[in-house]
């Protein structure tokens, strides 16, 4: 079962999560200028994993970093839970909105791509 990033309602905030037992910083923050969200996951020992990732809907947005998906096997998507089309915004993007961080293991992936 995938598990769901929690995103409050605020431009920028921290917070620890744990995937595939370790346990992660991520940090969400709202650029005004460009009207977009990125996130960086830094690892307990404060060393950066992966910085200034543009959230994207409907997007795998680690599977370029390798060392992501060996560190927490899988991926962090954007989901559009309404399959709208729309881009995301200030407003729409959080735990119980339109878009969401979700976390899917390779088995998952594997499952849901055949």
């Amino acid at each position: 079962m995938p598990i769901q990033i929690k995103v409050e309602d605020a431009t920028y905030q921290e917070r620890l999560v744990t995937l595939n037992s370790n346990s992660l910083f991520f940090t969400l923050t709202y650029n005004t200028r460009n009207s977009r969200w990125y996130f960086e996951i830094v690892d307990r020992n404060n060393i950066d994993v992966i910085s200034g990732v543009k959230v994207l809907p409907a997007q795998n947005l680690t599977s370029k970093y390798i060392s992501v998906n060996s560190l927490i096997g899988g991926n962090i998507y954007c989901v559009d839970t309404k399959f709208s089309g729309q881009d995301i915004t200030r407003d729409n993007f959080g735990t119980d909105r339109q878009f969401q961080l979700w976390y899917y293991t390779t088995d998952e992936e594997d499952a849901i791509l055949g």
